[in-house]
């Protein structure tokens, strides 16, 4: 790593045009500011930092700066935490300036009257509003560009901040309206199964749009070719150890197995061995991130390491403790290879990919694991007790143990990806008949709708999450129990062995019974009791807005349902709102005794309630509504999202 320890002569740097610093050690502030004095011609620079980075203070004083670059998204370190870090940029001729910035705790922008292009990829988490906004960004900025923008109260004041004078802003949701995504793994151990070319034209017809693969079969690879489905291969584990040892083990692979098929093969994800802690035979584990590092590194020299993302995929087994949820933590023996993996899945913004199976919850312990729980059917929620949080089923529990497990070693920025999850559809008499062709369409209809309503989970409403399903079809070839070789979706003659809807856009939740948990179209509402106290109403509304995930701007001043402004009126609103959303079930509607169910639609003038088979104003239609609100014009937004072109809003949804 290079480290200034003498700052070169004056004469050295008068006609550097262009600075690339990365990864530069510095004896201490002051040479920064040194080293950019001396370099009178300079008008490109990019800055890219490191966890190794000891600069705390980046003085950016350039009269002749024209380009500035800032890519300053590694995890923070522990003892980092609570010191500031940031950036002073004084660049009067400045005219583009791109900031990838997770980390810094503060960005000062002195003098840049010139600059007309911003570039702004994934922000700080927390914004506090300046008393005064820079003189640049009001009378100057004509061009704005927001990657990864959520709608939170925070973004919606820094879009505010920045929006007066602007002529084109291009704005990216973090989220996607609609939701995570949903894909399949295509599992080959089997010896019965149709062409790779006749599996690619039966995923076609089922729209599925994102296919999980466990090596790089060539035959495989061309079959994808020109489909636009996008493709998760895979490294086995069995390579796992001469790709860790030697970078030209890696650089070939990629050569002959990889590039021949990209770009007309849609490849995007490289899984570097998968459940490589579940094997106590091997030490396959100790060889992932080495490998990983070479994998990265050949896709670097060809230019694909942005476009191809590398991970590896590990299963539930990783944490010590998974209940309650916020004591999720990782298993200390896995220690030596978990924490350098996460450090490679910050640095390099991949995800944390695991395999989870709530259904080996419920086959293993049937007596103390509801099956409604599961299946995402149940009535009754399970409390946290640290947080208080409610679970209506397993998935989402184990998802958030994982999240608290790495916010736990300060790896929270880290997005979480299912790379399986599925149920089986026939089991041996040991698995309590809970494999069978109802269950696994029940629980994979409603993990497929949970994802791309972009649900979320208690501790991280609204946060999408890619979701695979386990598996294309059975596989006759796998060992174990008889549940191992029934996973799959399709017959090997590409019937299906019950209906799926991979779009989940069709209909509500699904249950398998004949009672009152079903989420298809209501004829139910649910609104507050006018005998229940103020004290009652306000916690149960106030829960409902916050932990509740209610979206409650209806009942705030000027918006269609604040008048009549009463706490009733609130709160049936509200109530409804929660009541329709969460299964349209009794348990919904309680509200600790101060909810009513009606059938009569309550209605009125322009404040409609919505009922679970027609929801008029979801997170996915507020958030585009609420993007372009910011900007109160005529002018053009490009919103990067399913190539939607619209006009700007200006009026209040």
């Amino acid at each position: 790593m290079p480290m200034f320890t003498v700052i070169p002569p004056e004469s050295c740097l008068l006609s550097i045009k262009s600075l690339h610093l990365s990864s530069v050690q510095f004896w201490g502030d002051e040479y920064v500011a040194t080293l950019l004095k001396r370099c009178a011609a300079l008008e490109d620079m990019v800055i890219s930092r490191t966890r190794y980075d000891n600069v705390k203070l980046y003085s950016i004083n350039v009269p002749t700066l024209k380009s500035l670059t800032i890519n300053n998204s590694r995890e923070k370190r522990t003892d980092d935490d609570k010191e500031n870090h940031g950036f002073w940029i004084n660049t009067p001729v400045l005219q583009t300036l791109n900031i990838k910035d997770t980390v810094s705790n503060f960005l000062m922008l002195e003098f840049t009257p010139e600059n007309h292009s911003a570039q702004y990829n994934d922000p700080m988490n927390f914004w506090d509003e300046p008393a005064v906004v820079p003189e640049c960004l009001l009378t100057h900025l004509e061009i704005f560009e927001w990657r990864q923008y959520e709608n939170t109260v925070q973004h919606r004041k820094v879009a505010a901040c920045s929006a007066t004078c602007l002529k084109m802003a291009t704005l990216s949701a973090r989220n996607g309206c609609y939701g995570g995504k949903v894909g399949v793994c295509y599992g080959r151990s089997a010896d019965d199964l149709p062409t790779p070319a006749k599996v690619v034209q039966l995923i076609k017809q089922h729209n599925i749009k994102y296919v999980r693969i466990y090596d790089y079969n060539s035959q495989v690879l061309k079959a994808f070719a020109n489909t636009s489905i996008e493709l998760m291969i895979g490294v086995p584990n069995s390579d796992l150890k001469p790709f860790s040892q030697f970078q030209s083990n890696a650089d070939t692979w990629l050569k002959n197995s990889v590039l021949p098929y990209y770009p007309t093969t849609k490849i995007t994800y490289i899984t570097v061995g998968a459940e490589s802690t579940d094997d106590p035979h091997t030490n396959a584990s100790s060889f992932v991130v080495p490998a990983m590092q070479n994998v990265l590194t050949a896709l670097k020299k060809v230019g694909l390491s942005r476009r191809i993302k590398v991970s590896t995929t590990l299963s539930l087994g990783v944490l010590s403790r998974s209940f309650p949820p916020s004591a999720g933590a990782f298993n200390s023996s896995y220690a030596y290879f978990l924490r350098p993996m996460l450090e490679f899945l910050a640095e390099n913004q991949s995800p944390f990919m695991v395999d989870l199976y709530p259904y080996y919850a419920y086959r293993d312990s049937p007596n103390n694991v509801s099956l409604d729980y599961v299946l995402f059917e149940s009535s009754s929620e399970v409390i946290d007790p640290n947080t208080g949080l409610l679970y209506k089923n397993m998935f989402d529990a184990q998802v958030d143990a994982l999240y608290y497990a790495l916010t736990a070693l300060n790896f929270r920025t880290i997005k979480i990806m299912v790379t399986e999850t599925g149920w089986p559809t026939k089991g041996s008499p040991k698995e309590k008949g809970a494999a069978s062709p109802d269950n696994a369409e029940t629980y994979n209809s409603n993990i497929i709708r949970h994802t791309v309503t972009n649900q979320g989970t208690p501790s991280k409403p609204g946060e999408a999450m890619d979701v695979y399903i386990f598996s294309l079809f059975n596989e006759n070839r796998k060992t174990g129990l008889d549940s191992e070789r029934n996973w799959g979706l399709f017959y090997p003659d590409q019937t299906s062995v019950y209906q799926l809807d991979f779009t989940g856009k069709n209909g509500g939740f699904r249950s398998n019974s004949s009672g009152g948990n079903s989420r298809g179209r209501s004829e139910s509402w649910c609104i507050a009791s006018s005998k229940a106290s103020e004290i009652e109403l306000r916690g149960a509304l106030d829960w409902a807005c916050g932990p509740g995930n209610v979206d409650c701007t209806a009942i705030q001043p000027s918006q269609p349902c604040f008048q009549p402004d009463t706490l009733v009126s609130h709160a049936s609103f509200v109530f409804n709102s929660y009541f329709q959303q969460n299964g349209v079930t009794d348990v919904a509607c309680s509200f600790g005794g101060v909810g009513v169910k009606v059938n009569k639609d309550p209605s009125y003038d322009k404040c409609v309630y919505i009922t679970a088979g027609g929801r008029n104003n979801t997170k996915a239609t507020k958030m585009v509504c609420e993007i372009l609100l910011f900007l109160q014009s005529d002018d053009h937004v490009d919103y990067d999202h399913e190539s939607y072109d619209m006009k700007l809003m200006t009026m209040i949804l």
